[in-house]
């Protein structure tokens, strides 16, 4: 019984620890995605796809049972070992997790500024325009 009550009790602050990352990223993940990818939209998706990720990653490893003793007879040390187990493959799935969004997202923001540089290079080899046309002349096509 106290084994699962200590893995109860675990998984609840791996749940807290999830929902507050989530929390905390969702609105700069969100103006960032709505910049590299043009539309709301889009950028909705992603965030959401995202952090959803990270979300089921988290209660994914948040839900590890491995650390805990075998029976019911485990002592305050073994469960302890066991929560502070549980507690650490959390820690590591919510980091890999953000280390593939971020990594992820580093390559998408170099390429929008490769075309953004792209973009202006092209603009500025582009023939100046001729001088105005002086008053009272009509231009020619008008």
């Amino acid at each position: 019984m106290a084994v699962a009550l200590t893995f109860t009790a675990v998984t609840l602050i791996a749940l807290a620890a999830t929902v507050a990352t989530v929390r905390l990223l969702r609105p700069h993940l969100d103006r960032l995605l709505s910049e590299l990818c043009g539309t709301q939209a889009r950028a909705g998706f992603w965030v959401a796809a995202a952090l959803l990720g990270l979300g089921i990653c988290g209660l994914l490893s948040g839900t590890a049972s491995f650390g805990y003793p075998g029976g019911d007879d485990a002592s305050t040390h073994d469960l302890f070992l066991g929560g502070a187990t549980q507690l650490r493959t959390l820690l590591i799935g919510l980091l890999g997790s953000l280390i593939v969004i971020a990594w992820v997202l580093v390559g998408v923001i170099r390429g929008f500024e490769a075309r953004a540089d792209r973009r202006a290079y092209y603009a500025a080899m582009q023939p100046p325009a001729g001088p105005p046309a002086p008053p009272g002349v009509v231009p020619p096509g008008a």
